[in-house]
């Protein structure tokens, strides 16, 4: 959720008009076939009770299209492993860009343009997460 909030927040003076659902179970994961725009989130496991993410520096190891954080999350399930091949396979079909927070990937078609000053953005995300960690943790 918190990730969802931070892109609506650089968004700001603007709003997002269109489909917001920062958090969605597993089980409606179907919705991101929606022909619309929209920001989601779906949550792969339940067991995780820690309310900040963590504190690692975004790196491409992968592909132009897939990322990945220097720490990986070792969270895994068998729904995970259901859905992510159709999610593969959807982004490669309709420019969606699919961020997997608890693996930090990110997965994103081949027509869909780079970012500019990308890596300027990266940082700029983690310090707001870093200053919102500290403030929630009395540091």
């Amino acid at each position: 959720m918190l990730v969802a909030e931070c892109i609506t927040c650089l968004l700001l003076p603007f709003v997002w008009p269109h489909v917001y659902a920062p958090i969605l179970p597993l089980s409606l994961a179907h919705f991101v076939d929606a022909p619309v725009p929209y920001i989601m989130g779906i949550r792969y496991s339940s067991s995780d009770t820690s309310p900040h993410p963590s504190h690692t520096v975004f790196s491409p190891e992968l592909s132009p299209n897939e990322h990945r954080l220097d720490e990986p999350s070792t969270m895994r399930g068998s729904k995970l492993d259901e859905i992510r091949p159709h999610a593969v396979e959807l982004a490669s079909e309709a420019n969606v860009c699919y961020v997997y927070i608890d693996e930090g990937r990110v997965i994103a078609a081949d027509e869909v343009p780079q970012f500019p000053n990308s890596d300027y953005v990266k940082e700029a995300l983690y310090q707001i997460i870093r200053i919102a960690s500290s403030l929630t943790s009395g540091k």
